[in-house]
């Protein structure tokens, strides 16, 4: 075809950066002095898509999905 590479250094290839996230939530209720502490996977499933060391969250919305058995 014939085409010139479109890139300012004169080649066809483009860098791209990436990240890797890790997430390693954790996550307890505070409910009248008593903590309760949830297990990740077993009782809930936390993420976070943010590419940062840290993403503190302290006041929230809860919401459940799910059944109890």
């Amino acid at each position: 075809m014939g085409l010139e590479p479109g890139n300012p250094d004169g080649i066809h290839l483009q860098g791209v950066p990436l990240a890797d996230i890790t997430s390693i939530p954790t996550f307890a209720f505070n409910v009248a002095g008593k903590t309760t502490a949830m297990t990740n996977i077993n009782d809930y499933i936390g993420f976070n898509t943010r590419v940062m060391p840290h993403v503190p969250v302290t006041d929230s919305d809860v919401v459940f999905v799910g059944c109890l058995s």
